[in-house]
């Protein structure tokens, strides 16, 4: 936790800790819910009191998980018995699918909070993106009021460095689709991405793209590639990769 480590356990220790059993909803930014899910493992609050820390040193964490994930979380939403790391699912140690051997469990927020894989809790100094915030997502994830993606122009995250880079000329271009929000910037737009916005940035490019990578959700994938491809991009140049919570 933080720059140096303030508790470590092995795993039996964390296992010794003190357990919870909850049954939440969980909601997948891919617009999935699933109701009544039942977890048990250590409340945050319990490994909060095992480190010794009964007044943590900043109000923002980050998630850490071993395959070099990483996910933001305010500590408000960690405690008060809100979340926990999850260890056994419908009374089964947790599969590596399914995020095991342990996870982060912040079941009222979107599942994509909950790391898979976690290795440890980071306190920051602010609220710092993860790596699903770094490329859109938003910053917060409440699923009730649908913050899915960056819809507004305050919610996009590193914007003013982004505009920078773009306004250099070196061969970066940001173009920035704003659901929420009129477009401030000639280069943006006030919709969702579609295949029509998709060609319209091809047409920009001062040659054909050897290449075309696609990282989102299924609805955005789609719109992307059948963009690219509608710009005369070969089907067989463009990599496309599907995530969900």
């Amino acid at each position: 936790m933080g720059p140096r480590a303030i508790s470590k356990w092995n795993w039996a220790e964390f296992n010794a800790l003190p357990k919870t059993r909850q049954t939440r909803d969980i909601h997948c930014v891919t617009k999935w819910s699933k109701l009544d899910t039942p977890w048990e493992g250590v409340l945050i609050d319990d490994i909060l009191a095992a480190a010794s820390l009964t007044s943590p040193p900043t109000k923002f964490v980050l998630a850490h998980s071993f395959d070099g994930y990483s996910t933001n979380v305010p500590l408000a939403d960690l405690v008060s018995g809100k979340a926990m790391v999850a260890l056994n699912y419908e009374g089964k140690p947790l599969q590596p699918d399914q995020g095991g051997p342990a996870r982060l469990l912040v079941p009222h927020l979107y599942f994509w909070k909950s790391a898979k894989w976690v290795s440890g809790l980071q306190f920051t100094q602010k609220d710092e993106p993860g790596f699903w915030e770094l490329r859109g997502y938003h910053i917060y994830g409440d699923p009730w009021r649908e913050q899915r993606f960056a819809r507004t122009w305050d919610d996009v995250i590193f914007r003013d460095e982004l505009i920078a880079m773009h306004d250099r000329n070196d061969g970066f271009k940001l173009a920035l689709a704003l659901t929420h929000d009129a477009p401030r910037r000639a280069e943006d737009f006030g919709r969702r991405v579609d295949p029509a916005m998709v060609a319209e940035l091809m047409t920009r490019r001062p040659a054909p793209p050897h290449h075309v990578f696609v990282c989102g959700g299924n609805p955005f994938v789609e719109a992307a590639a059948d963009g690219a491809i509608a710009a005369g991009v070969d089907p067989n140049m463009i990599r496309t990769e599907r995530y969900g919570g």
